[in-house]
């Protein structure tokens, strides 16, 4: 009986390790998922922040030709 209870108590011990390593596993996976999300949010603000300069930029050019455009004309 006591051989058998210690054989429980291995298995369970044993099974509750792996579940261990899965759940590390799954929480630097998790860990490494927000890190490239907060990575990709930043990157995505900076091409929008360089779109809205550009648009800028291309909307002075715009207004400076049609100015031309009326000198000329």
């Amino acid at each position: 009986m006591r051989g058998e209870l210690h054989e429980l108590r291995n298995e369970l011990r044993e099974g509750r390790d792996r579940a261990d390593q899965r759940f590390e596993i799954i929480e630097t996976s998790l860990r490494d998922l927000a890190q490239q999300m907060v990575m990709m949010t930043r990157a995505v603000k900076v091409a929008l922040d360089s779109r809205v300069n550009n648009e800028t930029r291309l909307d002075d050019h715009e207004q400076r030709l049609r100015a031309l455009e009326t000198v000329v004309r």
